[in-house]
C-alpha cells in the first residue's frame, strides 16, 4: 500500500515535532533543522516564518528593552559549558576560564621506628628538634585565570596565583601567533629549560627536579619568542 504525505500535512507535523520537543532542546538547533528544510525544498519560505513563529515562546515582560529569555537566532557564537570557552563558529575569536588546584596531602607511620616514633628532618635545623608531623595538607598550587584568541592569531591570558600568602600574577601577556612560533609581551615565565618550560600539569612529577627549582628565574615583565612545534623547544627573550 503506498502513503500520500501532502505538503500540509508535512508542515503539520514538523510545526507539532518543534512545539512538542522538549523544554531543553535548542531553540538554535530547530532554527538550523527549519533552514536545512527549506533548503532541501521541503518547507517553503512562508512556512518556515509560520513554524518560527509558532515556536518562539511569548514574552513574559512586554515593554522591555531586553528579556534575557527570548531566543537568540541566527547568532555565530558557541558555548562550550564543559570547557568553560566561549567561541564564534568560525573559532576566530574565544574566551575561556581555566584554573588548578593540587592539594597534597601525606600520613607517615613510625610506630615500629626505634626513635620513639619521631624521625628527625630537616624542618628545624636545630639537632633533635626537626620532627615530622603524623599526617598534614598543604596546597602545592592554586591559580584562576582567563585565557583567550582574537582574529585567529592574538592570543592574550590572564592568570592569577592564590598558593601564596601574597596574591600574585602569574601570566599576563598579549602574544601573536606564527605558524610555528608566539611573539609574547607581557608577565611570564622565563625560558630557562625544557623542563622549566612545561606546564605543572604536564611534568612527570608533582614537583620539578631540586636544580631547576633552585636556579631558575622568575616570571618577570618582557617580550619573548618560542616555538610551537611538537619535536623540538626553543625560546629566548629580553
Amino acid at each position: 500500500m503506498q502513503s500520500i504525505i501532502t505538503k500540509g500535512s508535512l508542515v503539520a507535523a514538523c510545526a507539532a515535532g518543534l512545539l512538542l520537543a522538549p523544554v531543553s532542546q535548542s531553540l538554535a538547533n530547530d532554527a538550523r533543522l527549519i533552514d536545512r528544510l527549506v533548503e532541501r525544498g521541503v518547507l517553503t519560505e512562508d512556512d518556515a516564518r509560520d513554524i518560527r513563529e509558532q515556536s518562539t515562546p511569548a514574552d513574559p515582560f512586554p515593554g522591555m528593552d531586553y528579556e534575557p529569555t527570548d531566543p537568540i537566532l541566527g547568532d555565530d557564537t558557541n558555548i562550550r559549558v564543559r570547557n568553560f570557552r566561549v567561541e564564534t563558529q568560525d573559532g576566530k575569536h574565544r574566551f575561556g576560564i581555566r584554573g588548578r588546584l593540587m592539594v597534597d596531602y601525606a600520613r607517615t607511620d613510625f610506630s615500629n621506628s626505634r626513635s620513639a616514633g619521631k624521625y628527625d628532618t630537616v624542618d628545624d635545623q636545630r639537632i633533635g628538634r626537626g620532627e615530622l608531623a603524623d599526617y598534614g595538607t598543604i596546597i602545592r598550587r592554586a591559580r584562576l585565570g582567563a585565557l583567550g584568541l582574537m582574529y585567529d592569531n592574538w592570543e592574550w591570558q590572564m592568570e592569577v596565583d592564590f598558593r601564596d600568602d601574597e596574591i600574585r600574577f602569574a601570566n599576563a601577556y598579549l602574544a601573536y601567533l606564527f605558524d610555528r612560533g608566539r611573539l609574547a609581551v607581557g608577565h611570564f615565565k622565563e625560558p630557562f629549560s625544557l623542563e622549566s618550560s612545561t606546564s605543572s600539569r604536564r611534568i612527570t612529577f608533582i614537583e620539578r627536579a631540586t636544580p631547576i627549582d633552585a636556579y631558575r628565574p622568575s616570571r618577570q615583565l618582557g617580550i619573548m619568542y618560542e616555538t610551537l612545534i611538537p619535536d623540538y623547544y626553543a625560546a629566548f627573550g629580553l
